[in-house]
């Protein structure tokens, strides 16, 4: 959230398989990105998943043509 509390984006995370999960679909208004929000919110996604939901296996889903969110992806460590 923004100081002024309002939603700036979205992200989900979805059970595709028993023990995987994936995150995507994520979308963030312009004022929202590059601001450090998307990362916490990957950050607390990857964190639920493992340590509340005990998957084995997290999977980033990106267009191949999105090299923002893959430079990003690539960012918290992920590949």
């Amino acid at each position: 959230m923004v100081p002024d509390e309002r939603a700036v984006g979205v992200t989900r995370l979805i059970n595709r398989r028993p023990h995987a999960v994936e995150i995507g679909g994520t979308w963030l208004a312009r004022e929202a990105q590059r601001t450090g929000i998307n990362r916490e919110a990957k950050l607390l996604l990857l964190t639920y998943a493992f340590e509340e939901l005990g998957v084995a296996r997290v999977e980033f889903l990106t267009d191949a043509r999105n090299q923002q969110s893959r430079d990003a992806i690539e960012g918290i460590g992920a590949t």
